[in-house]
């Protein structure tokens, strides 16, 4: 008896006035919706962006870092056993200095663009070992005038 009544009070078959404005204000909300969403989505996309430009460029610091090392690595290796050649060994020393300066300059920018990143302390380690390697280096390259000067002196 509960549904005859229904149909007597709206006999057309028509929706109740609630029902459509309860629908229209459903569908405004979600147009409401999809806009703030379309407005965050660029935002979001762009900080995204920028994450991956940076972690890019990170990444490139750290393959120039690497290129170089092991050209300044192979440099120093040849200076080494260069010692019989005062100008060949002056010529590799130098070469090497130029290099470690690159490299430093390299280390300088990756360290100015990983600040507040998950990649400082990759930093760290990197700038780390590269200066504990120029240490030693520069050991190498005392101790070879070195004895080349007590080698000339004999």
């Amino acid at each position: 008896m509960g549904k005859q009544n229904k149909r007597a009070s709206n006999p057309k078959g028509r929706l109740p006035i609630r029902v459509i404005m309860l629908s229209a204000a459903i569908t405004l909300l979600g147009l409401i919706g999809l806009f703030v969403l379309s407005f965050f989505i660029d935002v979001i996309q762009s900080e995204y962006n920028q994450v991956v430009k940076r972690d890019y460029e990170n990444l490139e610091y750290v393959n120039q870092i690497s290129r170089a090392f092991y050209k300044h690595e192979t440099l120093t290796f040849q200076y080494m056993t260069s010692m019989e050649d005062a100008g060949k060994s002056m010529e590799l020393e130098n070469k090497a200095t130029l290099l470690q300066k690159e490299i430093e300059e390299i280390d300088k920018r990756f360290g100015e663009s990983v600040i507040g990143t998950s990649y400082e302390s990759e930093y760290h380690t990197i700038h780390s070992g590269l200066s504990g390697y120029f240490r030693s280096v520069s050991y190498v390259f005392d101790f070879k005038w070195i004895k080349n000067y007590c080698k000339n002196r004999n």
